[in-house]
């Protein structure tokens, strides 16, 4: 099953420990972290995560 709602979170070079209790939401949610190194690979990418993700996200910050 999956979730109906997706934190993506892009944090630091580096950094990865990054804690989130989506537990007490609603709906069903997962978190997913990349370090910027990583996104900005990801985003280089002419298909995949980053693709969808610049296509359906509503971002927050």
């Amino acid at each position: 099953m999956g979730s109906d709602l997706d934190f993506v979170v892009i944090v630091r070079a580096g950094e990865s420990d990054c804690r989130f209790d989506v537990s007490r939401l609603p709906v069903p949610a997962d978190v997913i972290v990349f370090d910027e190194p990583h996104w900005a690979g990801l985003r280089g990418e002419p298909t995949g995560i980053a693709r969808t993700i610049a296509r359906e996200a509503v971002w927050l910050a």
